[in-house]
């Protein structure tokens, strides 16, 4: 009587451990699952798909755009740094 008591016990202690593991590796797998990454043309779709122009945009004639190529004005070729000032920085410049 004894004998099966404690057979009882044990079998239902292991069945109770087993529950407890099973338990354990499931909810670790879903906690640790890697993150889904998308190709390079899921996301490209993806992007399309959400892209929303700015409703303040207002789109120019094309008189409007060739006005605004004709009264550009280049910089002045001067805007580059000189020589001499290159030569300094490339004296101060420590990696």
């Amino acid at each position: 009587m004894s004998s099966k008591k404690n057979l009882i016990l044990i079998f239902s202690f292991l069945i109770i451990v087993i529950l407890v593991v099973v338990f354990y590796f499931i909810t670790k797998n879903k906690t640790q699952t890697p993150p889904v990454t998308e190709t390079r043309e899921e996301k490209i779709k993806r992007e399309l798909t959400e892209f929303k122009p700015d409703p303040q945009y207002v789109r120019k004639s094309p008189e409007e755009i060739k006005k605004e190529l004709s009264s550009y004005t280049p910089p002045p070729e001067s805007s580059s740094p000189s020589e001499e000032e290159i030569k300094n920085q490339l004296k101060n410049f420590k990696p």
